[in-house]
């Protein structure tokens, strides 16, 4: 093991980020998974691996990139078995940096680069979700206040029956009215994070994963 990475240091609280390739690699999401295990907890290679469902060779390149940009440090090493196991843990339970450390073309982008690991995940989890629980599927398309809508439904119309519930699109609002419905989404998510965190904590339950947004529509 390079003794650099073996500088055993106690945890800060927070971090402030500086270098431009590490504030990427947390940006993105599909990358910045292989960090999770390792926030605030102590774990072996192994342990990480089993927890994102991943191979140890692919964990292991994960965990040297992660101490080459010093998110992460071995705290310890243990002997199990016949081997000595290095143990790591995240080098500060939050990383902060400035937004302008990431270049990209636009904010758009940014955000493209950081939900899209999530995206391909709905897609996927909706496509799966609606073949498993559903005889059939259909297409709707109606005029509904003056546009055309279309809707992927179930053959019974109730989504549902396919364990999904998708709603988007636009709402003409008026101040107050966006208002509301925020505090309104804001106390949904209140109520069922900290069940949530139980049932994971518990190891009860399954993983859904969701989308809650409203923002006003820019304007071109």
């Amino acid at each position: 093991m390079n003794a650099v990475h073996m500088g055993i240091r106690p945890p800060t609280s927070e971090t402030q980020i500086a270098d431009r390739e590490t504030a990427l690699f947390l940006i993105n999401s599909s990358k910045s998974v292989f960090l999770r295990p390792f926030m605030a907890a102590e774990i072996s290679l192994a342990e990480a691996a089993k927890l994102l469902g991943v191979g140890k060779t692919k964990m292991s390149y994960w965990i040297t990139r992660l101490l080459e940009m010093q998110l992460i440090a071995v705290v310890r090493v243990e002997k199990r078995g016949r081997y000595q196991s290095p143990i790591y843990r995240s080098c500060a339970d939050t990383f902060t940096f400035p937004l302008e450390l990431v270049p990209v073309e636009s904010d758009e982008a940014m955000l493209a680069i950081h939900q899209s690991g999530f995206w391909f995940e709905v897609y996927r989890s909706l496509s799966v979700s609606a073949r498993q629980h559903t005889a059939g599927w259909h297409v709707r398309i109606q005029q509904m206040t003056g546009v055309l809508r279309t809707d992927i439904l179930p053959s019974s119309d109730d989504l549902e029956d396919g364990r999904i519930c998708n709603y988007w699109g636009k709402l003409y609002l008026e101040v107050d009215q966006a208002r509301e419905m925020r505090a309104e989404l804001r106390a949904v998510m209140e109520r069922y994070a900290p069940l949530a965190n139980a049932n994971s904590a518990a190891k009860r339950g399954k993983p859904h994963v969701y989308c809650v947004l409203q923002v006003e529509q820019a304007t071109l």
